[in-house]
This record gives C-alpha cells, sequence and structure tokens, in this order.
C-alpha cells in the first residue's frame, strides 16, 4: 500500500513540474516593432539610416547593444546631438527599454546608422532589408526595414 502511494505521489509531482517546466522556460515577449524604414540613399552612398519605434511589453527590462544586417557591412546605433547650432553624431553603446517603455529612432535623433550596402545595386523605395537586433540578454529579434524613396528635392539635385 505505501509503495503504490509512493508512486502516485512520484506521477503527482512528475505531472505538476511537466506543466510548470514549460513557463520556467518561456523567453520574454518580444519587443513590439512599430514603423521601421529606412530611406533610399543617393546612389554611390556608403550610408543610410533605419528608423523604428520599439516597445517593450514586459515582464523584464531589456538592453539593446546593437543589430546587424546582411544587407550592410556594419550597423551602429547612434544619437544626433545638437551642440552650438551644430548637429552631429555619437555612438550609442547600449539602449534600456525599461518595463512599459519604448525606444524611438527618428529622424534628428537616435538612429540605426547603416554602413558600407554589399549589394551591387542601391536599395530602392518599396524593398525589404532584413535587420537583426542584439540584446545583452544574448538575445535577438528580426524585422524588416521598408525602403521609403527619397525626397524629390534630393533626387532633382542628382
Amino acid at each position: 500500500m505505501r509503495r503504490r502511494a509512493c508512486r502516485i505521489l512520484r506521477q503527482v509531482l512528475l505531472l505538476i513540474l511537466s506543466l510548470l517546466l514549460p513557463l520556467s522556460l518561456r523567453a520574454d515577449p518580444p519587443l513590439r516593432i512599430i514603423d521601421p524604414w529606412m530611406r533610399e540613399a543617393p546612389p554611390r552612398s556608403q550610408v543610410a539610416a533605419g528608423y523604428v519605434t520599439l516597445e517593450n511589453p514586459g515582464p523584464a527590462d531589456r538592453i539593446l547593444t546593437g543589430a546587424a544586417s546582411p544587407a550592410f557591412a556594419r550597423v551602429e546605433m547612434h544619437q544626433t546631438i545638437q551642440h552650438n547650432g551644430m548637429a552631429r553624431m555619437a555612438g550609442l553603446g547600449e539602449l534600456p527599454i525599461p518595463v512599459g517603455g519604448r525606444v524611438i529612432f527618428t529622424p534628428g535623433g537616435n538612429h540605426l546608422m547603416l554602413i558600407a550596402p554589399q549589394g551591387d545595386r542601391p536599395l530602392r523605395a518599396g524593398q525589404q532589408v532584413p535587420l537583426v537586433l542584439k540584446f545583452a540578454d544574448g538575445g535577438s529579434q528580426a524585422l524588416d526595414l521598408l525602403v521609403k524613396g527619397l525626397p524629390d528635392s534630393v533626387r532633382t539635385a542628382e
């Protein structure tokens, strides 16, 4: 009788553990990706910039440490700083994204600097550029930047 009770208890414990284990292995939910895009670069340009809003639904803070794209040799996180009426860029080592918070990459602010295009043809409006965000915890998240056309003022200056 006692042996049977131990076996039943062991089976119940195994059942409980098998139900709880997936909860402990669950990864944080991905960041919400809002309006990922980049501007079409002028011909022969070696740099472009990517923009996106990232929202963290939780349950833990995330730290963005970088990004990569097969379409560019390097991707760096930059911020635009105004000093004495002049805009300059400075690299960002990492960006914390608190639970319930957001990070915005926007023209004139934080942006993803896309350096040295890898294709033999320039990216054109309507194309999608794959990008992978990298986090301090070793995680990553993929997204696609939509290439938007150049403003007419830049296009006519070519």
